[in-house]
């Protein structure tokens, strides 16, 4: 693995989350699988994302919404930039509705 990407897709998943996250808050969880797995989730009480727009919102500059572009600022390149690097390294990711509402974005990497 690359320390300089992980550092980026943790910090873009994060800072996303506490962006569109007015209320509540935010998880940040990492684990080392035995089989060479790095898990890391990032799970959020925010605004979420609409379910026809989970995989658009990882287009370079999207949002699910261009309202929330003047609201909450931002170009819409985080998740882009998180899913590339995490790509690049042979993972994915996967955005779903955390039960606790707001969204959970689950990463996978090989390491």
């Amino acid at each position: 693995g690359d320390d300089g990407r992980l550092r980026q897709i943790i910090l873009n998943l994060t800072s996303n989350a506490v962006k569109f996250t007015p209320d509540g808050g935010v998880i940040l969880r990492i684990k080392s699988m035995p089989n060479g797995i790095l898990r890391i989730q990032v799970e959020d009480t925010g605004i979420g994302v609409p379910e026809n727009k989970t995989k658009s919102i990882f287009d370079e500059f999207a949002q699910a919404d261009s309202s929330h572009t003047r609201e909450y600022g931002g170009t819409g390149l985080g998740l882009a930039i998180a899913r590339d690097a995490i790509r690049r390294q042979g993972g994915d990711i996967v955005l779903e509705d955390s039960p606790h509402g707001g969204l959970r974005a689950r990463v996978r990497l090989p390491l």
